[in-house]
């Protein structure tokens, strides 16, 4: 998508959730509910789908919209960060083989700190640690 089409973007983002086209649905790039607010349906449905989301402080911003569709975060944002989709193909690893949220979010702070010449530690600090 293209930066002036993020709001349709996230709103392609959020219907994918709802219709629970997949497992797990990933979003990568700029934080667009910053620019503006994007409704979202509040879903009834008890089954759960995974998602990660991946920009500038994901965990916060997304926590709402993701409880409203039954999303379970599988990989979100506690800082400001970069982004790149290396993230994704380190975290994606860990999930394909069904490794649990804990093990997905060291794989992306492996990722994040070799790319950014950081500490693990420091790296691990970008992503939510999410309960079990």
């Amino acid at each position: 998508w293209r930066g002036k089409n993020i709001h349709q973007c996230l709103e392609a983002f959020f219907t994918h959730l709802r219709d629970r086209k997949s497992h797990l649905t990933a979003f990568i790039g700029h934080n667009g509910l910053m620019d503006g607010p994007v409704a979202v349906e509040t879903l009834g449905e008890t089954t759960s789908t995974d998602a990660i989301v991946l920009f500038c402080l994901s965990a916060s911003w997304f926590k709402p919209h993701l409880e409203a569709l039954k999303a379970r975060p599988v990989l979100t944002t506690e800082q400001f960060m970069y982004p790149g989709s290396f993230l994704l193909r380190d975290a994606l690893e860990v999930w394909l083989r069904g490794g649990p949220r804990s093990e997905i979010r060291m794989a992306a702070a492996r990722a994040y700190a070799s790319n950014q010449k950081i500490s693990v530690k420091a790296a691990a600090g970008v992503f939510t640690r999410l309960e079990e």
